[in-house]
C-alpha cells in the first residue's frame, strides 16, 4: 500500500490544483473543473472522523465551489470500505485507469526532433489545446495556471513539423519518480514514432534529474496507448478510479 501512496503523491504533484484543502487525511482539490484529477478528493491517509460525516463535508465543499463531488480511489484508499460506502450512496464509477511503471535505464539518448522546454507557455500550450479534441473554450487559461502551480521540476516536450507543433507531452519529477503526462499527437501525424520519441525524450530528461523510475496513467478503454506502453516496457503497478456524486 505504501508503494501506491508514493505514486499517488507524485501524481498529485505532477497535476496540481489551484486550491487544496487538507481534511482528516483526505485532500480536497479544486481546479475550476479542469480534469478529474485536479477536482477530486484524494483519499490517501488515515482518518479519524466518521466516514459519512466526511463525505457530507466534501459534498458541501464542492457544492460551494459549483462542482460535483468526486472521489479518486485506489486499493489503498482510507478508510477501508470507502468504495462500498460511496456505492451505497449512489456514486457512479468512472474512468478506470491503469498506473504503469518502468525503470529508467542508463545511457538514454534524447531524440533530436524533440524540443524540451522549461515552461508551457506559447507554442507548447497552443499545440496542446489544438490537438485535444475534447478541450473547451477557455480551458487553455485554466490549464496554464494549473501547470504554473506545479511544485516540482517539470519539462514540456514538443515536436514540430513545417514549423507547427504537431505533438507534445510533459513530465514532472518528485521523490525519484518521473510522471509522464499529457501525450498528444495530431491525428495526421500518428503512427510515425512521435509518441515513442516524446516518451524517450522525457525519460532522458528524467535521468538528468536523478529519477530512477517512470510512471504514467492510461485509461482502461484506451488499448492503443496501452499497447505502446507495453512496447516501451511499462508494466501495471495498480489501478485507480473515480466515484462521481449522483
Amino acid at each position: 500500500m505504501s508503494r501506491i501512496r508514493q505514486f499517488e503523491e507524485a501524481g498529485l504533484a505532477g497535476m496540481p490544483a489551484l486550491r487544496a484543502d487538507h481534511y482528516d487525511g483526505w485532500l480536497l482539490r479544486f481546479g475550476e473543473g479542469y480534469s478529474r484529477r485536479s477536482n477530486s478528493v484524494a483519499t490517501l491517509y488515515p482518518s479519524t472522523i466518521d466516514v459519512a460525516e466526511k463525505i457530507r463535508y466534501c459534498e458541501s465543499a464542492y457544492a460551494a465551489a459549483g462542482l460535483p463531488c468526486i472521489f479518486k480511489l485506489t486499493d489503498a484508499s482510507t478508510p477501508d470500505g470507502l468504495d462500498d460506502v460511496l456505492t451505497a450512496r449512489g456514486y457512479s464509477r468512472e474512468a478506470d485507469t491503469f498506473v504503469r511503471a518502468r525503470s529508467i535505464d542508463a545511457g538514454l539518448t534524447r531524440p533530436t526532433r524533440v524540443e524540451l522546454l522549461d515552461s508551457p507557455g506559447g507554442d507548447w500550450l497552443e499545440t496542446r489545446m489544438q490537438i485535444d479534441d475534447e478541450a473547451a473554450e477557455g480551458e487553455d487559461e485554466i490549464l496554464g495556471r494549473l501547470l504554473a502551480a506545479t511544485p516540482t521540476p517539470a519539462v514540456y516536450a514538443l515536436i514540430r513539423h513545417g514549423g507547427r507543433g504537431v505533438a507534445c507531452a510533459r513530465a514532472t519529477v518528485s521523490g525519484g519518480l518521473v510522471g509522464l503526462y499529457g501525450l498528444q499527437v495530431a491525428p495526421e501525424h500518428r503512427r510515425q514514432g512521435l509518441a515513442t520519441d516524446l516518451t524517450q525524450a522525457r525519460l532522458w530528461w528524467a535521468s538528468t534529474q536523478g529519477a530512477h523510475r517512470a510512471f504514467l496513467q492510461v485509461m482502461a478503454n484506451n488499448p492503443g496507448s496501452q499497447a505502446l506502453q507495453e512496447r516501451l516496457g511499462f508494466v501495471e503497478v495498480y489501478r485507480y478510479w473515480y466515484r462521481l456524486q449522483p
